[in-house]
């Protein structure tokens, strides 16, 4: 800076100590500069609090989606082995109602064949 009271010739010597006449209007820009430096210093503290949390719920937000995308495959497997095991339960079943229908055609032969002889032995 050049201005005339930064310069040498502005200092003012009192007592040991160094006096720099300064406009009143430069002091009072320097005051509010300062005032809205430590204004800015404040809000950089604010908005980094603000970022934290964010980070903070960024990380649980991800942390819950993890968990959940975890518990959605876990699912879907045991779903696709409960599918599987219908899958062989059904053709079982299928099987089951085959031979099931050969043993009552069968049963229903004896019973014929039984009745028959019954009919033959009572009627001799």
């Amino acid at each position: 800076m050049t201005f005339p009271t930064f310069c040498q010739i502005g200092i003012v010597t009192q007592s040991g100590d160094s006096l720099i006449a300064l406009p009143k209007k430069t002091v009072i820009f320097m005051v509010k500069d300062i005032v809205r430096g430590d204004g800015y210093k404040e809000q950089v503290n604010i908005l980094n609090g603000k970022i934290d949390k964010l980070n903070q719920q960024v990380q649980a937000h991800d942390s819950v989606t993890t968990t959940l995308q975890a518990k959605c495959r876990s699912y879907k497997a045991t779903i696709d082995e409960y599918v599987t095991i219908d899958e062989v339960n059904q053709r079982t079943i299928q099987s089951l109602n085959k031979t099931s229908g050969k043993l009552r055609k069968q049963r229903n032969a004896l019973g014929y064949f039984a009745a028959a002889l019954l009919v033959g032995l009572i009627v001799r």
